[in-house]
């Protein structure tokens, strides 16, 4: 419900019969060749009649008076969209009519905080998301306040990478259909920006620096290690310095991965 302050003009007049022209609002002249011309009264400035006013009694000869007015908004409404209150405009001069109130209503297009943007009866928002929980996602925490004020959450599980732009689609929370009695609401469209930090603080530890590597695995190095074999060789006939060697290597054994991380 809004509430709006006017301004009511008010002329409260009585209307008679110019004396002048006797209700013509002209005359006929004769000019001094003998032409006849039409001349209009300048009493009733050519109307025939002539208005007195008198005081309003509603608002004593100030000629104006300011009232508040409710004027209900229904939700979706459109864009210059016009309401019609009746008999709440300007007095008329003979004191007992008074004409309407035409509202036109502008919608602005963005939300008050500048979050959604309208466009028809769809709603769009674009939220920004962090690198870490791009990549580690977050579950029960909410995403955006929607504009009814209740928190809306979007959990994003972990391993599923959230790449910069993807959109999604959530019907039902767009615009309200305007006047449908069906309560239907059009879509909200989510555009989502991962934002990048400026920098990156890596650790030097080789343990940790093991772990970051095996977890930006590209997807060939994945399966790079998964077709990767083992060869064990269990031949009796191996002479004895071979199987010392053999198990020297084995208990010093290592592996070393050159991991390239491809951005």
């Amino acid at each position: 419900m809004l509430k709006l302050f006017i301004v009511i003009l008010a002329k409260v007049g009585k209307t008679r019969t110019c004396v002048q022209c006797v209700g013509e609002g002209r005359f006929i002249s004769t000019l001094e060749s003998g032409k006849e011309t039409v001349v209009s009264c300048r009493a009733c400035d050519g109307m025939g009649v002539v208005t007195t006013y008198l005081k309003c009694v509603n608002c004593g000869g100030k000629r104006h008076e300011e009232c508040g007015i409710y004027v209900k908004i229904d939700k979706g409404i459109t864009e210059l969209y016009t309401i019609q209150i009746n008999h709440c405009g300007n007095l008329m001069p003979d004191g007992s009519r008074q004409g309407d109130l035409i509202i036109e209503v502008l919608v602005d297009n963005k939300s008050a905080n500048g979050l959604f943007k309208r466009r028809d009866n769809n709603l769009s928002i674009t939220l920004d998301v962090d690198l870490r929980d791009a990549i580690l996602g977050y579950l029960n925490r909410p995403v955006f306040i929607y504009l009814d004020g209740k928190p809306i959450h979007l959990p994003l599980l972990s391993g599923a990478v959230l790449k910069p732009g993807p959109k999604i689609n959530m019907p039902g929370y767009g615009m309200p259909k305007y006047l449908d009695s069906r309560g239907l609401d059009d879509d909200l469209y989510i555009t989502f920006n991962v934002v990048f930090p400026n920098y990156v603080n890596i650790t030097e530890s080789s343990d940790d620096r093991k772990v970051i590597n095996k977890f930006f695995m590209i997807e060939k190095e994945r399966k790079a290690r998964e077709n990767a074999t083992v060869i064990d060789d269990d031949d009796d006939d191996v002479d004895d310095n071979d199987n010392d060697n053999n198990k020297k290597d084995d208990d010093d054994s290592s592996y070393s991965y050159n991991i390239i991380l491809e951005f």
